[in-house]
C-alpha cells in the first residue's frame, strides 16, 4: 500500500555465502541513495524518496569486491494531501480538489470532500462544485479533503464578491 511518513525505514537479511563481512548499498529506482551500509536496516528520507511509485533494491558487496543484489521491491509513497483550485468569474465561484496523478498519489478518496461557500448555502460533497452568489459581500470559502493514505487537506481563502 501507500505511505504517508516522511522517513521510510527498511530492513533486510544479511547477504547469504558472502566471503567476508559485506557492506550494503540501497538503490532507489537504480540510483544508489545509501552505500557502505554495515547495518541491516537503514532510514530514508525525503531527500532520497520522493512521492510516488519506486524500486527499490539492496546491494551487499564482499571485501574482494563481487556483489549480489537482492529481489526488488516497490514502496509508494504520498506525502501531500491533495489540492485544490479555485476559479472566481463576477459572483460565480468553481472549485475542484484535484488528485494527482495515479502514479504520484493514492488518490482522492471522494466522501471525504467538504465544500462551504460561505453563504450559508448547503455545502456540497463533490469534488467539483460550482456556486453562484446571490447579493455582493464578503465571503469564506472551506474545503476539506483527504486522500486514500490519510493526507488531509484545509483550504480557505476569503474573497469579496461585488
Amino acid at each position: 500500500g501507500w505511505v504517508r511518513r516522511r522517513k521510510v525505514r527498511i530492513g533486510w537479511d544479511p547477504a547469504p555465502s558472502a566471503i567476508s563481512p559485506a557492506t550494503y548499498t540501497v538503490t532507489v529506482d537504480d540510483e544508489p541513495v545509501k552505500e557502505g551500509l554495515r547495518r541491516l536496516r537503514t532510514t530514508l528520507g525525503a531527500r532520497q524518496v520522493e512521492d510516488g511509485l519506486h524500486t527499490m533494491q539492496v546491494i551487499a558487496i564482499d571485501e574482494a569486491g563481487q556483489e549480489t543484489g537482492s529481489q526488488t521491491g516497490q514502496v509508494r509513497i504520498d506525502r501531500n494531501g491533495p489540492r485544490v483550485r479555485l476559479a472566481r468569474r463576477g459572483r460565480r465561484v468553481t472549485v475542484r480538489v484535484i488528485e494527482r496523478r495515479r502514479r504520484d498519489g493514492s488518490g482522492l478518496r471522494k466522501r471525504s470532500v467538504k465544500i462551504a461557500f460561505g453563504d450559508g448555502t448547503k455545502r456540497t460533497r463533490k469534488p467539483r462544485a460550482h456556486h453562484t452568489y446571490r447579493r455582493p459581500g464578503r465571503y469564506r470559502i472551506v474545503v476539506k479533503a483527504r486522500d486514500r493514505v490519510g493526507n488531509t487537506r484545509t483550504f480557505r481563502r476569503k474573497l469579496r464578491v461585488r
